[in-house]
């Protein structure tokens, strides 16, 4: 038994050692496959032909259009603008009949940053003081006959109902106003609303009221502070100058305002920088230049044109001037950092955002548009309110960089070469299944397979 133990043992230690040597002898066999001619004209046309077209999607397409062998990074920005522009707004007042509007006045700063705001309407004015007046008619239960329908300290627009389940004839709702005060719990007869304490008088949308309303709203009922009658009274008056009917006229000069953009970007991963300033520019120019989009240097232009914006946009520009909207200023940068930075150039577009449709119904409300409210405080005790449609502009840098990279282009070469076996599958397919000769190199084939699992090694000797 011990023999037959040791024998067994041997024979275990000579079949390892057997693998161990067929393994490592195998290590430095090379195998070469059995190439398999066929002389078929139409299948080696095709072959080349499917050849050549995935070489030229690869160095055309994936190469040279797309640039697949270069490294991408996006931009970091940053935009400042300044306005310059002077407009009019006939008045009414005797002391002040023109009132002349810089850009300190006709700009608003927005919440967004890399955007700003232009006034293009003033809705209304009204000074206002702490005191007792009528709540604005386009509240529904606003709407009184009677004391009873004022519950004291409650506010309007809580309810879509009136109190008195009606409304009268020529009242007109929006359902997104807000109240203005506290109810007193008396209803105002001359408007047909409740009474209310806070600032006063009320100010309403115009476009949405009958003409005539705007009078009986702003009269001042009982002052509980001291102001000064004289600006409230001057204040509260509207000049039919700046109606168009009964609706206030836009202000035609903001066409002609200019707008100056200065815009600088960053790639940090490239550690590259550029300016719409161009090194070219100089004072002069800068200062005279306006934006043109098929002169070949003032495409470049840092200076913009109100008017140019909104014909550029394909927006309505009155309906823009009379509701105001939101315009995109679009600065594009394309940089290909294998050719010089001075190469990398802004691109400017412009779209209206909040649609353009030339067919909006006449009485369309501001607030369907863009309006703001403004106060101005004119003492500790009263105020100036004003309401206004305008145009929110906003400025979007859209940047991207690329530049050479050696482990991106291996990748695309590599995965891209792959492609090229593709030929080889149509090819094969077609002979296996679409000739009459399909049984015969399918054969072929299969031998081809049996030889390279065999691995047969050929020795020369010399």
């Amino acid at each position: 038994m011990p023999k037959l133990n040791a024998n067994a043992n041997e024979t275990a230690n000579d079949g390892t050692q057997n693998r161990l040597g067929e393994v490592l002898e195998n290590m430095f066999i090379y195998d070469m496959p059995k190439v398999v001619r066929v002389k078929n004209k139409a299948v080696g046309l095709l072959n080349r032909l499917l050849r050549l077209s995935l070489l030229c999607y690869f160095l055309v397409f994936v190469m040279w259009w797309n640039k697949s062998y270069q490294r991408t990074d996006t931009a970091l920005s940053g935009v400042m603008t300044k306005i310059r522009g002077v407009g009019t707004v006939a008045t009414g007042i005797d002391d002040l009949p023109l009132w002349v509007i810089d850009e300190a006045e006709f700009t608003l700063q927005p919440v967004q940053k890399s955007g700003f705001f232009i006034i293009t309407r003033i809705i209304g004015h009204t000074a206002q003081h702490y005191g007792y007046c009528a709540e604005a008619r386009n509240l529904e239960d606003a709407f009184c006959e009677h004391d009873s329908h004022c519950v004291s300290g409650h506010t309007g627009g809580q309810s879509i109902r009136s109190p008195a389940d009606h409304l009268p004839d020529g009242w007109k709702l929006d359902v997104e106003a807000d109240a203005h005060g506290i109810f007193t719990g008396k209803c105002h007869q001359a408007t047909e609303s409740c009474e209310i304490y806070g600032w006063c008088p009320v100010q309403e949308d115009l476009d949405s009221l009958h003409c005539g309303s705007y009078k009986a709203i702003t009269e001042l009922d009982q002052p509980t502070v001291e102001y000064d009658d004289s600006i409230l009274q001057s204040t509260a008056q509207v000049s039919n100058e700046i109606f168009d009917g009964c609706m206030f006229k836009p202000m035609s000069a903001v066409l002609n305002y200019t707008v100056f953009i200065k815009n600088t970007i960053e790639f940090p991963y490239f550690n590259k920088a550029s300016q719409n300033i161009l090194k070219w520019m100089n004072e002069t120019y800068l200062n005279t230049c306006l934006y043109n989009p098929k002169h070949e240097k003032d495409r470049f232009c840092p200076n913009f044109k109100i008017k140019d914006i909104l014909d550029l946009s394909g927006g309505n520009a009155y309906r823009l001037l009379r509701y105001g909207g939101v315009i995109a200023i679009t600065i594009e940068w394309n940089c290909d950092l294998d050719l010089p930075i001075e190469r990398c150039l802004p691109r400017y577009n412009f779209h209206q955002l909040d649609g353009n449709d030339d067919e909006r119904h006449d009485h369309q409300s501001d607030i369907e548009g863009l309006s703001m409210e403004i106060y101005r405080p004119l003492s500790k005790t009263s105020r100036l309110f004003s309401r206004v449609n305008g145009i929110q502009f906003w400025v979007i840098v859209d940047g991207e960089a690329a530049r050479f990279n050696l482990f991106i282009f291996t990748m695309s070469f590599g995965s891209n070469l792959a492609l090229l076996g593709l030929a080889s599958i149509i090819c094969d397919y077609l002979l296996f299944h679409c000739t009459r000769d399909g049984k015969r190199y399918t054969a072929a084939a299969r031998e081809l397979c049996k030889e390279n699992i065999r691995s047969i090694a050929v020795q020369t000797d010399k």
